[in-house]
């Protein structure tokens, strides 16, 4: 991979980046006239183009997968988990370049964590290797009742654009060490890190065919969903795409799905919190990865009595930044959002809350780069008594926008907080604890963090979404039991 060091000042030579997709061991162009035009999101201009998988594409990559498998499978989980600590290591030697290949196509900063913890995470998964294994039972007199756990055999991933490396392992490495093979789509919009990193798992000596990578959008995410030989599929993306996701599997042949649907998720801060740590947990949340995450605590209730106090301080702080080239120095806090049609749709939802009345925030025009008068650059921004009814109220924003409530009591909060058709992350502010246990209870939200909150998880812990935020789980012990039949075995013993 090429060299670039950590937090470099200008971005990787574009005639080293690899664009082809990764079948069977190597990088093959893809079949396809078509082409796929990637931009830079700082500067406006045309990046690189990549040819698109076709239907005959995504076959070879099926069948280099199911013709890999069962050798994957016999090798099992000592085997498997050394060949993932491995890629570890080589994920974290090659981390600045990953990072800056996600810098330049999709704007987060250069100095990101994510390929770091994606390293950290397959250190942790592939410890639990070995204990995804089965149960016995001897209840019923002259019989010994065993569950055994099986790969489905051909798998898949479809991915989104905003933290491809991370939200793409906690999907392969289950999957694999659970004994399956894997195809994996990245998206269309960001797919630079993926491709380069697929290199990696020949180096590591994964056996070939074992993880593949097709290139393409929404025509090969069909492809992929009602593919008859894939027999699971997990999918990380927006509420109307995980629907067609789910008809198009389900119409295939029933393949089983994972759905990670995003969020619109809330924080809560009570009147006994610290309001200081509150402003500041709660504001890094809307700066990280410039609120491009579906964990973003894009709606924040306030307790009256701190009302004033919290909505000062932190209307202040985020105001105050100011997204800028990722490459840049010192590096920013923000960059840009990753295209023009995201950075349209956050203008469109700043001018209907503007027009539905509500109080709109910002450190001045939301437009371009100062410096360039270029790029999809969006200023921070806060909207205060936005209509309950309103869309930027309901609708996942994705971008740095974020409203302010406040509120009087409990069960007012609690029914503003539970108010969404999302369900993934929320957060609780308060020095008492039982407080803190009853709404950990009552948010309809798979993760409740009680005094910080996204993008905090644990790594060991499972993380799911409730409602429309989807179904199913990742990270935790249990994500590779999930990639996994429970068959069951009766033996006669008398």
């Amino acid at each position: 991979m090429f060299p670039v060091a950590v937090g470099a000042k200008a971005p990787p030579p574009i005639d080293s980046i690899e664009t082809r997709q990764w079948i069977n061991g190597r990088y093959v162009e893809a079949s396809s006239d078509d082409t796929i035009q990637l931009y830079n999101p700082t500067t406006e201009e045309p990046l690189l183009r990549l040819r698109p998988s076709s239907q005959q594409d995504v076959d070879v990559a099926v069948q280099a997968a199911l013709a890999a498998q069962p050798h994957w499978e016999s090798l099992g989980s000592l085997a498997w988990a050394a060949l993932f600590r491995k890629l570890a290591g080589l994920i974290r030697r090659d981390a600045a370049a990953l990072v800056a290949l996600e810098s330049l196509s999709q704007g987060k900063p250069n100095t990101a964590p994510d390929a770091i913890r994606t390293a950290g995470y397959l250190d942790m998964i592939s410890s639990q290797a070995f204990v995804c294994h089965g149960e016995s039972t001897i209840t019923t007199p002259g019989q010994l009742g065993i569950t055994i756990n099986v790969p489905f055999g051909v798998t898949a991933a479809i991915v989104p654009w905003n933290t491809p490396l991370l939200l793409s392992f906690v999907k392969i490495a289950p999957a694999l060490l659970a004994g399956n093979t894997m195809i994996l789509k990245p998206s269309e919009r960001s797919p630079l890190s993926l491709i380069a990193v697929a290199s990696l798992f020949k180096e590591a000596g994964f056996p070939d065919g074992v993880f593949n990578v097709v290139n393409g959008g929404a025509d090969v995410g069909q492809m992929i969903c009602r593919h008859p030989l894939i027999r699971r599929l997990s999918f990380t993306g927006c509420i109307r795409t995980g629907k067609l996701v789910s008809a198009a599997a389900a119409q295939s042949n029933l393949k089983a799905v994972t759905l990670e649907l995003g969020g619109k998720n809330p924080s809560i801060v009570f009147d006994d919190a610290d309001v200081g740590e509150a402003v500041r947990a709660t504001e890094f949340s809307m700066v990280y990865n410039c609120a491009q995450v579906c964990m973003a605590n894009s709606r924040i209730y306030v307790q009256r009595g701190v009302s004033q106090r919290f909505i000062a301080a932190f209307t202040e702080r985020y105001t105050a930044r100011i997204p800028a080239d990722p490459f840049s120095e010192p590096t920013p806090p923000m960059g840009p959002v990753v295209d023009r049609r995201a950075y349209e749709t956050i203008q469109g939802y700043i001018q209907e809350a503007r027009r539905s009345g509500a109080t709109i925030v910002d450190a001045g025009p939301s437009s371009l780069d100062h410096t360039r008068g270029k790029g999809f650059f969006v200023r921070p921004t806060v909207i205060l008594d936005l209509p309950r009814d309103s869309a930027a109220a309901k609708d996942e924003i994705f971008g740095p926008v974020v409203s302010i409530t406040t509120f009087e009591d409990d069960d007012e909060v609690l029914d503003m907080a539970n108010d969404s058709e999302y369900g993934l992350y929320a957060s609780v502010f308060t020095r008492d604890l039982s407080r803190a246990m009853r709404f950990a209870r009552r948010l309809e939200a798979g993760t409740v963090a009680v005094n910080q909150t996204s993008p905090t998880i644990l790594l060991d812990l499972p993380f799911g979404g409730m409602k429309q935020s989807g179904n199913g789980y990742e990270f935790g012990a249990q994500a590779i039991r999930d990639w996994t039949h429970q068959k069951g075995l009766l033996i006669r013993t008398g």
